[in-house]
């Protein structure tokens, strides 16, 4: 049933689907235990030559769901602009797919690459409707509106800007599973996972530089 559930692209990717991940990884964890054990080498490569291949399948649902993500709609997960926003179920399965696929940096960065790309998109979008239209939900007016008055009109924008950039940092933060600013995120992950973290930083660079 793991099997199943593991490799069909069918079947969402939720609760049943990371259980029996977890599963593979214990059952591969106790292969490679054997593997140091006296008499049982043969049996632990044995288990871990037909668990090979479930295991990369997993990882490239996980990938190609990502990709999916990143081909979505304008409001999926991947384009949120605040941690808030995240904590959707949508939002819960992206951060558990990426905490995991850092064991596949090719993965890892393919889909670093297009989520900076997805919400450069999405960020630089916000940043024409608040010139053009500004935000009803918080009473703005169009920043256009003082366009008169160049000083007020560039003050403006340079406070929207600075707002935006530091709720982007955190998204980004919060959307790899990690606390703090994009530079704490960077030493975070380096010493943690042992890592190169440019990746991570020309993600969050390209998000930043509209």
């Amino acid at each position: 049933a793991d099997t199943q559930i593991m490799r069909s692209g069918d079947k969402p990717l939720d609760d049943d689907f990371f259980t029996a991940f977890e599963r593979l990884e214990q059952v591969r964890a106790n292969a490679r235990h054997m593997l140091n054990s006296t008499g049982q080498q043969t049996s632990g490569v044995d288990i871990l030559h037909e668990t090979s291949e479930i295991l990369e399948a997993s990882y490239e649902r996980m990938f190609v769901w990502v990709q999916q993500q990143c081909r979505g709609p304008r409001d999926a997960a991947v384009s949120k602009s605040t941690p808030s926003d995240l904590e959707t179920p949508a939002g819960a399965v992206l951060k558990r797919v990426l905490k995991l696929l850092v064991q596949r940096p090719v993965y890892y960065n393919h889909c670093l690459r297009d989520i900076a790309r997805v919400r450069k998109q999405a960020l630089l979008q916000r940043f024409l409707e608040a010139l053009s239209q500004g935000d009803s939900s918080f009473g703005a007016r169009a920043i256009e509106l003082q366009a008169c008055e160049p000083v007020r009109y560039a003050g403006d924008m340079l406070a929207w800007i600075h707002e935006h950039v530091a709720s982007e940092r955190e998204a980004v933060a919060a959307l790899m599973g990690l606390a703090g600013t994009v530079d704490e995120v960077t030493c975070e992950r380096a010493a943690s996972d042992g890592m190169d973290s440019a990746p991570t930083i020309v993600s969050v660079e390209e998000i930043l530089d509209i």
